[in-house]
């Protein structure tokens, strides 16, 4: 992000052919943190996950899905 932005010590992932993306914070006195949000139907979800793990962000991305599937699934019992 630039400079003036609000958002400028964070950067975005954003994955070719996949609807993952990712807001970073950098690396400091602390380790990064990511941001991923997803919308599904009237529900917002929000994962939040080590910024170390990028690079298998493919299995950050399949754990989310897999989460919310397994939520609605728990929905429509309910």
């Amino acid at each position: 992000f630039r400079d003036t932005s609000p958002y400028r010590d964070e950067d975005l992932f954003v994955a070719q052919n996949s609807d993952f993306s990712a807001r970073c914070t950098r690396d400091a006195a602390t380790p990064g943190i990511c941001l991923s949000e997803r919308r599904i139907g009237g529900a917002d979800f929000t994962f939040r996950f080590p910024r170390s793990w990028l690079d298998q962000w493919q299995d950050v991305a399949s754990a989310c899905a897999t989460l919310i599937a397994q939520l609605n699934a728990a929905r429509r019992v309910n």
